[in-house]
């Protein structure tokens, strides 16, 4: 008599309503990692993405809106329609996205169902305190609680209203991002990749590089992104004259394909939770530099006991310091080089092969040991 088919581990995964960007590209990463460990996903989500390409279409996506426009009964509305989803498909598990998606799954717990959940940064700072109270209080029912540093970590796991089980899974290295072998012969270009936000602080970079005068002639600046900063930091280049040296593209959904070719990549942001664009840049064979900020760049780029440092840190704001590590690159081809090459070591830590084993231990799947990383590119060239 033949063996009953087992069915693969079947994963849901929920986000908020906005699946745009980051979120996206997360969801993407894990859906990889998830077929190469023998599982499937459905990606759920509190509401109507404003996607309309990418991981979230192809999925088709079960959204658990509903006619009520927001509030406290809206979101026992959509745990009832997750509970009811899990009570009939029976999923392996349920991985969910940020503090919204978090408290419906931890709320929405059946037993014999994973409930893990993620976070970026740390819910408990002051902006955020009032409004996670009770936000907060819902964590604990959950199973696990995944953060993406260990510095989120040291200052999570005092608090008594998360789960006992916290682990640190760090970002991954999107698995269409090309690893591009650093080389000497590469445009004269500082980037930058992000949303147009105060935030990123890139009137930072703007300023440092009008510092440097002659030492950055030949070079250019290119940020790639779109929003409500663009006017103020246009104006910025002006009045620094170095607006004619200066390209803004607008949004690409492929950056590092822009990267691939630039000599170096610098990240100025006040904050992150942990930028995946940095760990593009590093695969795409730039020399980094990105401020020292909460949370990230450290354990990214910092020297270790067994490693060199993958990239140059600044403090946050530090006008002064980021000028001075763009004067030290932009004038020693030879130490671009290098860091790159140094980039790019580091960044293989970050794949999906590298970190898929981490989730998988998490959601109790199968190993796998074949590797379907991208290959390694030649200089200046990119996958299309």
């Amino acid at each position: 008599m033949a063996a009953a088919h087992t069915p693969p581990p079947h994963v849901f995964v929920l986000i908020g309503s906005d699946g745009v960007g980051g979120v996206g590209r997360l969801v993407s990463t894990l859906d990889t990692i998830l077929e190469r460990h023998g599982a499937t996903s459905q990606v759920i989500t509190l509401g109507p993405s404003k996607e309309k390409t990418g991981i979230l279409v192809r999925h088709g996506v079960t959204v658990l809106d509903s006619r009520v426009p927001g509030g406290p009964l809206r979101r026992l509305i959509q745990l009832v329609a997750l509970r009811r989803l899990q009570r009939t498909l029976r999923p392996h598990a349920v991985v969910a996205f940020g503090p919204s998606a978090n408290a419906v799954a931890a709320l929405a717990r059946r037993r014999g169902i994973k409930t893990v959940i993620a976070e970026v940064g740390n819910p408990f700072i002051d902006r955020r305190r009032r409004w996670n109270r009770w936000w907060m209080w819902t964590y604990r029912r959950a199973d696990t609680l995944i953060l993406q540093t260990e510095r989120l970590a040291s200052e999570l796991r005092p608090h008594r209203s998360l789960p006992r089980d916290i682990q640190v899974i760090p970002n991954v290295l999107p698995p269409a991002v090309p690893l591009v072998a650093p080389g000497t012969d590469r445009a004269h270009v500082v980037a930058g990749v992000g949303r147009f936000v105060a935030m990123k602080r890139y009137d930072d970079l703007l300023h440092a590089f009008a510092h440097l005068g002659p030492a950055a002639t030949g070079w250019r600046i290119l940020l790639v992104g779109d929003g409500r900063e663009r006017a103020r930091w246009n104006d910025l280049a002006e009045r620094l004259g170095i607006a004619d040296r200066i390209d803004m593209p607008g949004m690409h959904d492929a950056p590092w394909q822009l990267l691939a070719t630039a000599s170096v990549f610098v990240l100025c942001s006040q904050h992150e939770g942990f930028p995946t664009v940095l760990l593009e840049a590093m695969a795409s064979g730039c020399a980094v530099v990105s401020s020292d900020c909460r949370y990230g760049p450290r354990e990214v780029l910092a020297p270790s006991a067994t490693e060199p440092a993958a990239g140059l840190l600044y403090p946050v704001g530090d006008v002064e310091a980021l000028s001075e590590h763009l004067r030290n690159l932009l004038g020693d081809a030879e130490l671009r080089t290098r860091l790159a090459h140094q980039s790019a070591q580091r960044v293989t830590d970050f794949t999906a092969d590298a970190i898929g084993p981490a989730w998988a231990r998490v959601l109790g799947l199968a190993q796998r040991v074949v590797s379907t990383e991208a290959p390694i590119a030649t200089p200046g060239t990119v996958d299309s």
